[in-house]
């Protein structure tokens, strides 16, 4: 757990230690009736952008009103956002979907089923909830694999005409969860697949976004960073790092028109920034030499004796907007 108190000094708290660690989530994408392609979701992402809405949020508040407010973010919050569809609970689908699932699974746990065995009722039950993924679901062409993103009907009708579909899902008729809707929906999910076998991933790309349909091709992702439209849109930076060289770093969540956000610089070295952190502090350049000489503190060789501020423009800059004070 991550708390914060932002518009006021922190009140003094207890540290929480009842919250597990939660491990990352993985979501299969059918691609057939064998494989998948598998997406891990890390719960410390989406905690991280809540830590960092909530402050921003919390000092907004705080400037309008003069109060501050304790923020608490957590792995396990963020982990449930995650699987909300699964957690939440809602009468009818837990009469339809939640309580047999959940009763087939404490029977099996009671019989002494492995965790493999419960998961094949989770894979069957996911059976009854894919009409949707026929086209928001990945698929192999003849070289590569696309992906489908539509999710309005006026997206998945395009996608029909180019693929000559005449699937029925959109119709109000169309009962998910009847006996034969599995049927139905493997029989179109292979037309579908049979259909994008005529083409290559990178032709289809611009055929279905010619038609307002969004499909992408599928890529690891140490491909992005030459990716075409990661590169158009400024997603990367380029910094040099004194010891590895040249890097190409993912670039600001968030980007401003006014204030500059991400990296300028990259990751320091070991130690790099002892003298400057500890002059901010307020110690004394004999000190910090104290301090180095006792092996208290690490302090990188460029780093040897502090610095003079002209040496560090990102200092520099700072000191001249106030938000650090002059050297000791």
């Amino acid at each position: 757990m991550l708390a914060a108190f932002a518009g006021q000094p922190r009140p003094s708290r207890k540290k929480s230690t009842d919250e597990p660690e939660v491990a990352p989530l993985v979501v299969p994408i059918p691609m057939s009736p064998t494989e998948r392609i598998l997406v891990v979701m890390d719960e410390r992402y989406p905690c991280k952008l809540a830590a960092a809405m909530g402050i921003c949020a919390a000092l907004l508040h705080a400037q309008r009103t003069g109060k501050g407010q304790e923020l608490h973010v957590s792995l396990l919050q963020s982990a449930l956002d995650l699987q909300s569809d699964r957690v939440m609970r809602e009468p009818v689908e837990d009469a339809t979907l939640r309580d047999p699932f959940l009763a087939e699974i404490q029977q099996r746990r009671g019989a002494g089923a492995h965790y493999d065995q419960l998961l094949e009722v989770r894979h069957r039950q996911q059976s009854t909830r894919t009409a949707y993924k026929l086209f928001y679901s990945a698929y192999h062409t003849a070289k590569g694999a696309l992906v489908l993103g539509a999710q309005t009907k006026r997206n998945r009708d395009a996608m029909r005409t180019i693929l000559g579909l005449s699937d029925t899902t959109d119709s109000p008729d169309f009962d998910n969860a009847a006996p034969e809707a599995a049927g139905q929906l493997r029989r179109w999910r292979t037309d579908i697949q049979a259909a994008l076998m005529a083409r290559t991933a990178a032709e289809w790309v611009p055929i279905f976004l010619e038609a307002g349909a969004a499909a992408t091709v599928v890529q690891f992702p140490e491909e992005l960073a030459d990716d075409p439209q990661v590169q158009a849109a400024g997603m990367t930076r380029d910094l040099t790092h004194e010891i590895t060289g040249p890097q190409t770093v993912v670039g600001p969540f968030v980007r401003m028109s006014l204030t500059p956000t991400g990296s300028t610089r990259p990751a320091p070295a070991l130690g790099f920034h002892s003298a400057s952190v500890l002059e901010e502090l307020g110690l004394s350049p004999a000190e910090i030499e104290a301090l180095v000489g006792g092996g208290v503190v690490e302090m990188h060789a460029d780093e040897a004796t502090p610095r003079d501020v002209g040496n560090d423009p990102f200092r520099a800059e700072a000191m001249q907007e106030g938000r650090v004070d002059g050297l000791a």
